[in-house]
This record gives structure tokens, C-alpha cells and sequence, in this order.
């Protein structure tokens, strides 16, 4: 994780901000395995996923187990991809 995302995941931690951290953790593309991003509901998404077009469908996704407060693993068979959002 870098410095970033660790920062501000700290800081939303001590404030009791609900967010969200997406991995990437199934790809067939591997320079995609292991890449972050941070949502919250308030404000924009930090760090990418490096998902082309599937990206948006992901986030939206990932806003949803955010919602639910629930960690979820996200699965898009047709593109050999699969994220785990931790809440």
C-alpha cells in the first residue's frame, strides 16, 4: 500500500469516516494484481484499480459494500477479475 493511501486510511480511521479499500486480487492482466484505491461516500475515490472499461461497474460496486457495511468479494467471471473491498 503506498504512503497515500495508508495516510489517509489512518485519518479516516481516527475520524470514524466509513470508507472502503478495493484490491484487486484476480486479473488476467498481472501488473493489475494488488492495485488500491480508497472510497468513501463523500468524496472522490483515492488511488486506481487500473480497470479499463470494468473500472466504473467495480466502483460502483465497491460503493455498494460500503453502504451495506460489509466487506465483499466482487467477481466478473467474464473478465477474469476479481476485487475484495474491506470495510
Amino acid at each position: 500500500m503506498s504512503i497515500e493511501l495508508l495516510d489517509a486510511l489512518e485519518a479516516s480511521s481516527k475520524k470514524k469516516e466509513p470508507v472502503a479499500l478495493a484490491r484487486v486480487i484476480r486479473s488476467p492482466e498481472p501488473a493489475q494484481v494488488g492495485a488500491q484505491a480508497l472510497l468513501w461516500l463523500d468524496r472522490p475515490l483515492q488511488g486506481a484499480l487500473g480497470l479499463g472499461n470494468l473500472e466504473p461497474q467495480v466502483l460502483a460496486d465497491a460503493v455498494q459494500a460500503l453502504v451495506e457495511g460489509r466487506h465483499r468479494l466482487l467477481r466478473y467471471p467474464e473478465q477474469g477479475v476479481e476485487v475484495f473491498v474491506e470495510v
